[in-house]
């Protein structure tokens, strides 16, 4: 935490590099403004977890969250791979989460296809 008061008080120009898994741990970085996410979590809940350190009460201005994904024309990159992967299961989250939203049906077929059958 040391490091975080550090730059919180620092007048330059800022930067702090964390792991995902450091950048999850309790850490209040509303004095920044800018995230930019270089390594994604499988858990698209960890992801969340480290945006919302940005997104605090006291932040005062507008927040960037900058997520690069590398895309080729001529082929799926491992970085789109993901990005629809944990696209998928932010999906899969909010239909459990909020069930009255999706019928059962429309959930049932997200579940198979991201399941497949099951028993």
């Amino acid at each position: 935490m040391r490091m975080v008061d550090q730059m919180r008080r620092s007048t330059g120009f800022r930067v702090m590099l964390v792991s995902p898994e450091v950048g999850g741990a309790g850490w209040n970085l509303q004095f920044a403004n800018r995230a930019v996410i270089l390594e994604r979590p499988w858990n698209p809940a960890v992801e969340s977890q480290m945006i919302a350190r940005v997104h605090r009460l006291g932040q005062d201005r507008p927040v960037e969250i900058v997520v690069p994904v590398a895309t080729l024309a001529t082929r799926r990159t491992y970085d789109v791979i993901l990005d629809e992967l944990l696209t998928e299961k932010t999906g899969l989250a909010e239909a459990v989460l909020a069930p009255a939203s999706m019928g059962e049906d429309e959930l049932a077929g997200r579940f198979k296809r991201e399941f497949g059958e099951m028993g």
